[in-house]
């Protein structure tokens, strides 16, 4: 009923094995790929009734991340995203479908923050250690439980506009105050603090309980955090 690609993050090779896959499968069997950056309409040419076709993105290691990117191509029908979506409830996942472009949203954000750690580390401002210790001890604890939005939200969207001021200072129009940002401080949209953030509106008893349930979060993931210990570290390099 669904059979699932996922070899080497290479158009030829994903191609080919799309190929022999179609070949062999039901007419109606839907077919996933589990492509990290290419573009669906890169592949469906390699898929006979492409309309059963799409990409299913799941994350490493799969049986724990429980969310999905999906990708519908330009033949992909309706009906066919829609038996997928079931499917990812029934097997315990969340799918999030996204617009057919390279590196979707997961890596798109994953890749951009490796590359800023990465200019972090190359100027000398920390090492690669420091770095990984500060995204998992800061806002990284936060992203099991919430978003980069819902998180602007609960800091206060004029207190990050005010921020940008000093990024954009400093590294130019790579760190720019995004738009989406400036227009909804310019319209006194500020987060939970007044009501009104990027997600939408919260009333006093909705604020109440989201801090509620984030400090609940939060004190939770500490302690499974305890309990577990820290993770098992490489050795360092010599050179």
């Amino acid at each position: 009923d669904f059979i699932e690609e996922a070899v080497f993050e290479r158009i030829d090779v994903k191609r080919e094995v799309l190929g022999k896959i179609s070949e062999h499968a039901r007419p109606d069997a839907i077919i996933g790929t589990n492509t990290s950056t290419i573009p669906v309409k890169e592949l469906e040419s390699a898929v006979k009734n492409p309309e059963r076709f799409l990409t299913v993105h799941f994350s490493n290691p799969a049986p724990f991340i429980p969310g999905v990117e999906l990708v519908a191509g330009q033949a992909t029908t309706p009906e066919t995203v829609e038996a997928v979506k079931v499917l990812l409830e029934k097997s315990g996942n969340q799918g999030a479908q996204v617009a057919d472009t390279p590196g979707m949203v997961l890596n798109r954000l994953q890749y951009a923050l490796l590359k800023e750690a990465t200019s972090v580390v190359e100027e000398g401002v920390a090492t690669a250690e420091d770095v990984d210790t500060i995204v998992r001890t800061t806002f990284g604890f936060r992203l099991g439980f919430f978003g980069p939005f819902a998180i602007a939200d609960q800091a206060g969207l004029d207190v990050y506009a005010n921020c940008f001021v000093t990024f954009e200072n400093a590294f130019g129009d790579r760190l720019a105050t995004p738009s989406l940002l400036t227009d909804s401080v310019a319209a006194d949209r500020k987060g939970v603090k007044n009501g009104k953030g990027l997600l939408g509106d919260y009333d006093e008893d909705t604020a109440a309980e989201l801090v509620a349930y984030r400090n609940k979060a939060y004190a939770k993931m500490s302690q499974l955090l305890a309990e577990l210990g820290p993770a098992p570290k490489p050795t360092p390099k010599n050179d």
